[in-house]
């Protein structure tokens, strides 16, 4: 309660799910050199020691040691690595953010240094996988607390007009099933008529809410 007495609460329309879908803790070595990465899930990195970096455009990000970085999903990169370096990950699918609205909005890898107590509990459960641990139901929730958490933070960096982007009343309108067929599979092949259909209007109609609504 208030000074006032009044009681501050407020519904919640809690859409979102993170799962994590793998947990791992390797040696980087010269060999971790890709020119072009690119998935639909996000992932997280943790390295002990400083030479390892990624490419976003034309731009290398160092990964430096003991601070967790994001990639976010749908984001093209490439990697590369001087020496042997432990490096733990992990990759989640992050449901009720659209696709569409995840690739306007986050354009680039997201270093997050005040995610401390985040990026030593991922060591932690590096450390834990190193010595042969298998992700049970605890590792599990824990690691989705990380994931939780740090995301959240990634989330405060946005603007007002990406925010609205990534929760917006659109989402439970008639945009709703397009942006759900979109983000369930976007490699199937669909027409603007195909998602019109969808959206139950004429295609014209959802190109022009669709650039109303996602910018693009």
């Amino acid at each position: 309660l208030g000074v006032s007495g009044r009681l501050f609460e407020y519904p919640v329309c809690d859409r979102f799910e993170v799962v994590v879908t793998r947990l791992g803790t390797n040696s980087l070595a010269h060999g971790w050199n890709y020119a072009d990465l690119l998935a639909p899930y996000w992932r997280w990195y943790l390295n002990r020691r400083a030479g390892a970096a990624i490419r976003c455009g034309q731009t290398w990000l160092s990964l430096d040691p003991g601070i967790l970085y994001l990639i976010p999903a749908w984001l093209s990169f490439a990697s590369r690595s001087t020496g042997i370096i432990e490096h733990t990950y992990m990759h989640c699918e992050v449901r009720g953010l659209p696709g569409p609205s995840v690739r306007t909005c986050f354009t680039a890898p997201m270093a997050l240094p005040e995610a401390r107590y985040q990026a030593s509990e991922l060591a932690v459960i590096g450390a834990e996988l190193a010595a042969g641990a298998v992700p049970g139901p605890a590792m599990v929730l824990r690691a989705r607390a990380v994931a939780d958490a740090s995301l959240a933070m990634a989330l405060t960096r946005l603007g007002p007009t990406q925010r609205a982007l990534l929760a917006p009343d659109w989402h439970r309108g008639p945009l709703a099933g397009v942006l759900s067929f979109l983000h369930a599979d976007p490699t199937v092949p669909a027409t603007n008529r195909d998602l019109a259909r969808i959206a139950g209007c004429t295609p014209d109609h959802l190109v022009r809410r669709f650039r109303s609504a996602l910018g693009q």
